[in-house]
């Protein structure tokens, strides 16, 4: 059976829905908002589906025993989208049946239905030998030590940075433009009104048309940034109804993880997109910021030896320079002397 053809209940026994709702990750994410953009007519099917799936706790079976009439009488409800359930066992008198109390019961309901061998047999019968959906895409990731340009089928060129990520769809360009990051990439998206193109980091959304923008969106870092080149485009949540931000050129907008805020500010100089073209560049930048730098450009493991006592901040620019280079310029600025163990790099003799 086809996803197209699915009811409410087709959803909810299917095992790859259910752990894309229960567990989400990017790819899932990107799945299931493709499919939707491609089959607008089941937006609210899978939304139904979705928030029976929420609001089952396994833990509230003991609260609530339900008869297999009521089984019946519950799930018929729930999948024609009715507010009320006039069982009496269910109702409360003088509160909505959709209260955080009577919704606990009508999950617990809905598990021991679902577990019911009379539901197995009459009401949800299992699919036998179907096969799980294939999700087709194409995956550049580069480790670190190795930047990349990529191009895709609707022409837009792709910088990504080391220790990067970008998924790609098979079908990008047929019937929408939507891709995912993990990392640092620039973007020269190529116009098309007829179909923007969306970037999904994390829970941050970027919205374009037609535009050149630098994306930094590391998962590890607790803030991501998106700074605009040229053109127009729109940053926001992925969330319907979250906070959306139209950027102008050199404006681009911090996002904060723990906080989930957004903030916009303007910027005076390019030194930030100087990776795409081999440029390595630092600005006040402290020993920890550098460590982190040179371990995703050069690909190494960088050891301090010693207790770190170094408070000075460095600035400076190295273009397409080998690591015994930009080591010995920052050492001799900073103070540190290194040595090179194949992948290991080992700074120590702080002055």
């Amino acid at each position: 059976m086809k996803y197209c053809d699915y009811t409410v209940a087709d959803f909810l026994k299917d095992e790859y829905f259910v752990q894309s709702v229960k567990n989400p990750n990017q790819e899932t994410d990107l799945f299931w908002e493709s499919w939707i953009q491609n089959h607008p007519e089941k937006r609210d099917l899978v939304r139904q589906a979705k928030e029976i799936i929420e609001h089952v706790h396994f833990n509230d079976l003991s609260e609530y025993e339900a008869t297999p009439e009521e089984f019946e009488e519950i799930f018929s409800k729930i999948l024609k989208g009715e507010k009320s359930v006039p069982s009496k066992r269910l109702a409360m008198a003088s509160k909505p049946w959709w209260n955080p109390a009577v919704t606990r019961k009508l999950a617990a309901a809905f598990i021991l239905m679902m577990l019911s061998a009379w539901l197995y047999f009459y009401l949800l019968p299992v699919q036998q030998d179907a096969d799980p959906p294939i999700v087709k895409q194409l995956i550049k990731e580069n480790p670190k030590g190795q930047r990349s340009i990529i191009t895709l089928t609707d022409g837009t060129v792709v910088h990504l940075n080391a220790n990067s990520k970008l998924i790609v769809h098979d079908n990008f360009n047929k019937n929408n433009r939507h891709v995912a990051l993990e990392g640092e990439a620039f973007f020269d998206v190529v116009k098309n009104p007829e179909s923007p193109f969306t970037i999904q980091c994390g829970d941050m959304r970027t919205t374009v048309l037609g535009t050149s923008f630098n994306i930094h969106a590391y998962p590890e870092k607790n803030n991501f940034q998106v700074a605009l080149v040229s053109g127009k485009l729109t940053v926001g949540m992925k969330d319907a109804g979250a906070e959306v931000i139209e950027l102008k050129p050199n404006e681009r907008v911090n996002y904060h993880k723990d906080t989930k805020t957004l903030n916009k500010e303007r910027f005076t100089d390019l030194d930030f997109i100087a990776w795409k073209d081999g440029i390595l560049q630092f600005k006040d930048a402290d020993l920890s910021e550098i460590n982190e730098r040179l371990e995703r450009w050069y690909g190494v493991n960088i050891i301090l030896d010693g207790k770190i006592g170094i408070k000075r901040r460095f600035t400076g620019k190295f273009e397409n320079k080998s690591l015994e280079y930009v080591l010995d310029g920052i050492g001799y600025a900073s103070g540190f002397e290194y040595k090179i163990e194949g992948k290991e790099v080992i700074i120590k003799n702080f002055k």
